[in-house]
């Protein structure tokens, strides 16, 4: 084995250091870099790893790359990653709230049955759901399992965003101009919860115009509006405790976690993490290297605790399961 240093070795960690730039949203989100900024992590790493394993197998210590490699390991996965933690925490049982979000798969429509109960069990005392899509055309069918599964709380919703609460604990509602979330305030609680779902970065966005006709925006556009809305709302609510979930279409260290975690006053809000084992599978059930569901709290409810649970029958994602400790 020898230690060398090539021309090879410094092109490729110039050419990767690019990358990773770009992959971190440097150059902004034109034409293909746009794609690059939805890499799962764990697949942008593969490149330098293999290079380094293909040197060894020569019998050469590529050091540099090895080293950048390392580097890029630590940054990905630990210094910008969500929070390493190995178990869940044990909360004390007062002074909790239990927040249940989920993105429904089109309100359960090939596993209601089973998706209702399985919230119904978690005891949730706030439910968020995401992509029910024209809950103003269901309101009937709403009220009908509120009736059933969650007699004691009133419902509130805007196209595919539906909210789940106590009944007279909401007192303030934000309805997003650009569809991307969905806010209630509790009464009481100070405290207030967000629903996103931000619109995915490969499909055009149909929706319909003051007259009532569909058109169709571009994708980026969409996604566009809608972090900027988001942004801007979230940045009037850092005094308030706060939690910020659902599904955001975008991979681990995606550019709107980081703007979400760089609003001023900056370390307003932060990733509120599962244990490392299980913190992967969100999004779909049968593929757990990729996670497009997160969630953020502010400052005060930074001790609160998240896990998850999988149910292929009833959604393609995972119920995120919160106590947020107020």
């Amino acid at each position: 084995m020898k230690f060398r240093l090539t021309n090879s070795d410094l092109l490729l960690v110039l050419v990767w250091y690019i990358i990773y730039i770009a992959y971190l949203g440097g150059f902004g989100e034109s034409g293909w870099l746009f794609y690059l900024h939805h890499t799962p992590p764990v697949l942008f790493i593969l490149p330098p790893i293999f290079y380094c394993i293909f040197q060894m197998y020569k019998r050469r210590i590529p050091v540099v790359p090895l080293a950048f490699t390392a580097l890029l390991l630590l940054n990905l996965f630990v210094f910008m990653g969500r929070t390493i933690i190995f178990s869940n925490k044990v909360l004390p049982s007062d002074n909790l709230i239990r927040v249940c979000s989920w993105n429904s798969a089109y309100f359960f429509k090939w596993g209601r049955d089973v998706g209702l109960s399985t919230l119904k069990g978690q005891n949730c005392d706030v439910i968020l759901l995401q992509e029910v899509w024209k809950s103003e055309l269901m309101t009937n069918e709403i009220a009908s399992i509120r009736n059933e599964y969650f007699p004691t709380m009133d419902f509130y919703s805007q196209g595919e965003f539906l909210v789940l609460a106590p009944k007279g604990s909401v007192v303030e509602v934000n309805r997003s101009n650009s569809k991307g979330h969905f806010s209630v305030t509790l009464q009481n609680k100070n405290l207030t919860l967000t629903s996103i779902h931000l619109w995915n970065p490969i499909t055009d966005m149909p929706t319909l115009d003051t007259n009532g006709k569909v058109v169709v925006i571009p994708a980026k556009e969409a996604r566009e509006s809608q972090k900027k809305e988001l942004l801007t709302f979230l940045a009037r609510k850092t005094d308030v405790p706060h939690l910020i979930v659902g599904d955001f279409n975008t991979l681990q260290n995606g550019k709107i976690q980081r703007d979400i975690t760089k609003i001023s006053p900056q370390g307003a809000f932060s990733y509120l993490s599962t244990p490392i084992f299980s913190n992967k599978n969100t999004y779909p059930a049968n593929f757990p290297f990729l996670h497009i569901d997160y969630a953020f709290t502010s400052k005060s409810l930074q001790q609160s605790d998240i896990a998850k649970k999988c149910l292929p029958q009833a959604s393609d994602h995972c119920l995120l399961i919160i106590d947020l400790m107020l």
